[in-house]
């Protein structure tokens, strides 16, 4: 054995360590959620009526946003009624099934306006999370 063979047998061993750190690391970051993750909600105020368009897509979430998509990106406005999971990302509907990222389905309700998503929610809503298709005032979801 030369004494190149021992520091050539290190050089193996720390790039193996280094490789399966990168490997591990990236397998537990695929599981992180956005820690500012933004879910607006807002209260159903007693007589007011209900709007009752639908609004075909699946969940989605870029940049701690949750998007409602189907070629154009809507911005829920989450009804406090349901229960949302923020560790998982996941809605359970007014029938019980549980929607998370990547499941379709229809919300129902009706398109506003930033003003008036902002008025509903009762907050401004972060440029990151400002929707190209709009903002959808959701009063039920169903799955598909």
């Amino acid at each position: 054995m030369t004494l190149a063979q021992p520091r050539r047998d290190r050089v193996l061993v720390r790039l193996t360590l280094l490789i399966l750190v990168t490997c591990v690391t990236a397998a537990c970051d695929q599981g992180e959620r956005p820690s500012n993750l933004f879910l607006p909600t807002w209260t159903l105020q007693p007589g007011a009526a209900a709007a009752t368009g639908e609004l075909r897509g699946h969940l989605d979430e870029r940049n701690g946003c949750l998007f409602w998509s189907n070629g154009s990106d809507f911005l829920p406005l989450w009804p406090t009624a349901l229960e949302i999971d923020r560790d998982e990302l996941t809605i359970e509907t007014t029938s019980g099934d549980v929607l998370a990222i990547g499941d379709g389905g229809i919300l129902v309700g009706g398109e506003r306006t930033l003003e008036q998503a902002e008025s509903l929610i009762g907050e401004q809503i972060p440029s990151r999370c400002q929707a190209v298709g709009g903002y959808w005032m959701v009063t039920e979801v169903t799955m598909q």
